[in-house]
């Protein structure tokens, strides 16, 4: 009998010396603060800060985009009119 591996992912553990930084993102993608105010308590430029957010949510994006990515039960066209793909993953693949 082959052992199934398991589908699930847990949120991730986030290192103490970085908490601050997630937090900021966080914080910056939920509209609680801006990205300006974001970088300024975090000592770093807002450019920086922008570009580490937006490498995060890229990640984010092919997780959510890749062939790979876990779907429902219920196939799409039974759900959304036939749409066969998330909306702007097609245009972004890879």
């Amino acid at each position: 009998m082959t052992k199934k591996t398991p589908k699930y992912t847990p949120a991730p553990e986030v290192p103490s010396e970085l908490q601050d930084r997630y937090q900021a993102v966080l914080e910056v993608l939920s509209g609680q603060t801006t990205v300006s105010e974001a970088a300024r308590r975090l000592g770093m430029p807002r450019n920086h800060f922008q570009t580490i957010m937006h490498r995060g949510l890229e990640g984010m994006r092919r997780q959510t985009c890749s062939d790979h990515a876990a779907w429902p039960a219920v196939p799409h066209d039974a759900r959304h009119g036939g749409q066969r793909e998330l909306r702007g993953c097609s245009d972004h693949a890879g």
